[in-house]
């Protein structure tokens, strides 16, 4: 009998922030238009942050003086349209919000020496 409680307790709670989730993602993203810059004022310029994990070292060509690396290039930012109070949506801290948000198209140019 007890087991049947907690896994009633269980789902309800699963099922209750599910809801929140929806009611944040419909909330966050009603009049959200990705292709707007998220800054308030146009002049103001984007602060981007960049982080490369190595995946794999695939080749050394020390005469060439190349190396070829297989990695993630992590770039992240802070849209202020995409801020929330946890408390009004059952204390939920984190979404995924996968190509639904502004994206910076970025051109990167490694020089090294």
């Amino acid at each position: 009998m007890l087991h049947i409680c907690l896994l009633t307790a269980a789902i309800y709670v699963l099922a209750s922030s599910n809801s929140e989730v929806n009611r944040l993602f419909e909330d966050l993203l009603e009049n959200y238009n990705k292709l707007v810059r998220p800054v308030r004022n146009p002049s103001e310029a984007i602060s981007i942050h960049f982080k490369f994990k190595l995946l794999q070292l695939l080749d050394v060509r020390e005469r060439d003086q190349v190396i070829m690396t297989n990695g993630w290039l992590i770039h992240n930012w802070i849209d202020y349209r995409l801020t929330w109070n946890p408390l009004e949506y059952g204390n939920v801290t984190m979404i995924h919000l996968p190509g639904e948000v502004f994206f910076q198209s970025i051109l990167l140019k490694l020089l090294f020496s």
